[in-house]
């Protein structure tokens, strides 16, 4: 019974210590195809407010560029009324 209790403390702390703080930066190009140019605009690396495995950082760093793609096709349409304006990629990833 000791040994399982034993076992299970490490087996909580080791799963525990797997959990880290991240950041997540983003990249955002804009392009402006017909009317020329590039706008390059840079997030800053914002930390993730909890700890947690890489898998789920990168789950909640990929929402989050989906997220600004969202924003910026929402803008370059008028929320879907028009055509777009200009194109937006976004590059985002864990720091």
């Amino acid at each position: 019974m000791i040994k399982k209790i034993i076992f299970l403390s490490l087996l909580i702390f080791v799963v525990g210590a797997c959990k880290k703080r991240y950041s997540c930066g983003c990249k955002t190009t804009l392009n402006f195809g017909s009317q020329g140019g590039q706008q390059i605009y840079y997030t800053e690396a914002a930390p993730i407010s909890e700890k947690m495995t890489k898998k789920q950082a990168t789950a909640v760093c990929s929402h989050e560029k989906e997220t600004i793609n969202k924003s910026y096709t929402n803008d370059a349409t008028n929320n879907g009324t028009q055509p777009a304006r200009y194109s937006a990629s976004t590059i985002c990833k864990l720091e």
